[in-house]
């Protein structure tokens, strides 16, 4: 997966219509919508504010767009298609057009916002592990091994609890996971179906 490594904008004028694409690292609804606000206060003259947005949320994407009322289908989705085929991931890719008096026809308007996101995508994204919700459960002997590790490194535990055995949550990448393991032989992992990495 990626996510941003720089915040710029790109500039792309196409019969005359100018196209300005932004691209924000963003993680949540109310983040994206705190900066979508502050663009639009930039821009109050353009034309259309379209957008696409991928959240990595409980070990899953959500995805979000708006045609901001371009023709459907020509302008979100074309921005979000560009950040599913980099990737991309807890971003919100914002194209702004200054429509400049002609027609761009369906098809050329959809080429349009999906060269503006990739233009601004390919130059800002940086490839990133996400980690994973794991759930770990191990005997008494070996929990005490797994806590120093996970405290050294600040790796969190949620739901923990005293049983037969000692069972808990982590969020853990590929190689965190392995470090784990290797502290506490016998620790088994469930939910690990996914790996974004």
């Amino acid at each position: 997966m990626y996510t941003l490594q720089n915040q710029k904008e790109n500039k792309l004028v196409i019969e005359k219509s100018k196209f300005i694409s932004y691209i924000f690292s963003c993680s949540s609804q109310e983040e994206q919508t705190s900066l979508l606000k502050q663009l639009k206060r930039e821009h109050l003259s353009a034309t259309h504010i379209c957008y696409a947005s991928s959240f990595f949320s409980n070990n899953q994407i959500l995805n979000y767009s708006s045609d901001d009322r371009e023709p459907s289908g020509t302008a979100g989705l074309q921005i979000l298609q560009a950040l599913k085929e980099n990737n991309m991931v807890n971003v919100l890719c914002v194209v702004v057009r200054y429509f400049g008096g002609i027609k761009l026809g369906v098809a050329g308007l959809g080429r349009a916002y999906k060269d503006s996101a990739l233009q601004v995508i390919i130059d800002n994204k940086k490839e990133v592990c996400l980690k994973n919700k794991c759930n770990i459960i191990c005997d008494y002997n070996q929990y005490s091994f797994i806590k120093s590790y996970m405290d050294k490194n600040f790796l969190k535990q949620e739901d923990l609890k005293f049983d037969n055995d000692i069972s808990f949550f982590a969020y853990l990448n590929e190689d965190e996971l392995k470090s784990v393991q290797n502290w506490a032989q016998k620790v088994d992992i469930d939910d690990f179906d996914q790996k974004y990495c």
